[in-house]
């Protein structure tokens, strides 16, 4: 199994080694600023005040539950749906604090902080796992894979994808069709996309997974090196 090492980190090397730019909004904008974030490419976005601390965090997922309980998109204040419990980590953390933070907290991100307590980064799982690219793990795909994944169906409407991603805290469900073949893929991403681009009219409530779910799925085969998962993800 692969280490550390063989990726050219270190657990002693600081964490802001392998962050990123942080996207984030302030509290007292709308839900609308987080959707137009979020589906533009990021699934969790720190939330600061006007002096650029960090006050919470909001995730594809409470956005997701805010449209299930007929929250307006455009009246709506971050502030009142963003998770408060947020885990920060200083720009001087170590890698090795970093990976424990992800085992036991079972978050996939944090905000880092500087010294004036500000955000200065963001770290995410796939920061880290990035460095692997090049590093045969001696693991095949297989091995770590979910065996039996939670599925939607092509007919399940959008208040039943969104039902879905609210109950089970997953990101991601293949879409099969009648003959349990799979069709596509579907994301929480997809789903806000899809309900921003109608206007959060509720004539898209009753819309089909299906018309709304990538159907260009990429696969990998289940006897490959998750090196080559990484570099496909």
């Amino acid at each position: 199994m692969a280490l550390i090492e063989d990726s050219n980190l270190n657990r002693n090397d600081f964490v802001i080694k392998i962050s990123s730019s942080p996207v984030f909004c302030f509290e007292n904008e709308t839900l609308i600023k987080a959707c137009e974030k979020v589906i533009s490419g990021y699934r969790r976005l720190p939330i600061v005040n006007k002096d650029s601390l960090v006050t919470g965090i909001i995730t594809t997922n409470d956005l997701v539950k805010a449209f299930l309980y007929n929250v307006d998109f455009e009246k709506e204040k971050i502030e009142n749906i963003m998770k408060r419990d947020v885990i920060t980590l200083f720009e001087n953390d170590n890698i090795d604090f970093l990976l424990k933070l992800f085992k036991f907290s079972k978050r996939g991100g944090f905000p880092i902080i500087g010294e004036n307590y500000k955000l200065k980064a963001v770290v995410s799982e796939r920061d880290f796992i990035k460095f692997f690219e090049n590093v045969n793990f001696y693991k095949k795909v297989y091995e770590v894979m979910s065996k039996k994944p939670l599925v939607v169906k092509n007919n399940f409407n959008l208040i039943d994808c969104a039902k879905s991603f609210s109950f089970s805290g997953y990101r991601r469900f293949p879409v099969v069709n009648e003959n349990n073949e799979i069709i596509g893929i579907v994301t929480s991403n997809d789903l806000i996309r899809h309900v921003y681009e109608n206007k959060f009219s509720k004539n898209c409530l009753y819309d089909s997974v299906e018309k709304f779910c990538v159907k260009n799925i990429v696969t990998i085969d289940k006897n490959a090196d998750l090196s080559e998962f990484i570099k496909i993800t």
